[in-house]
C-alpha cells in the first residue's frame, strides 16, 4: 500500500500529510539551515574554490636555528604551518578584485577626502 507525501514548511512545524493521517513535527535545525541557505552555498563554493586555489597548510620538520657563534636562536616545531596569504588578499582574489588597485583607489578616496577640506 502506497501513500502520497505533501510537504509543507508552517513557521516551526512541518506538516507531511499522509493519505491516512496528518503528522505534525517539530524540526528547528532544518529552519536554521533553512534560513542560511544563501550563505551557506556561497562559502561552500568559497572553501571548494580556496581548496583548488590556495595550499593552505604545510607539512614543516623540526629545526634549531643558531647565530654566527653558535648560540641557540629559536626552534622550529614541526608540525603544519598555515601558508595562506593575508585573508583581504584572498577575498578580493575570490571576488575578482585586483587588491593593488583597490589599494590605489583607497589612497586617492583618502588624498580626495582631505583635499575638499
Amino acid at each position: 500500500m502506497g501513500y502520497t507525501l505533501a510537504t509543507e514548511i508552517i513557521s516551526h512545524e512541518i506538516t507531511v500529510s499522509c493519505s491516512k493521517k496528518e503528522i505534525n513535527m517539530n524540526y528547528p535545525e532544518h529552519e536554521k539551515l533553512q534560513e542560511v541557505k544563501e550563505k551557506s552555498q556561497e562559502l561552500g563554493f568559497f572553501l571548494e574554490w580556496l581548496q583548488h586555489k590556495y595550499t593552505l597548510c604545510e607539512w614543516e620538520e623540526k629545526e634549531n636555528y643558531y647565530d654566527e657563534n653558535g648560540k641557540f636562536l629559536e626552534q622550529k616545531i614541526e608540525g603544519y604551518y598555515p601558508q595562506w596569504p593575508k585573508i583581504e588578499l584572498i577575498l578580493a582574489d575570490y571576488f575578482g578584485i585586483d587588491y593593488d588597485k583597490l589599494m590605489d583607489e583607497k589612497d586617492r578616496m583618502m588624498k580626495d577626502i582631505y583635499a575638499t577640506q
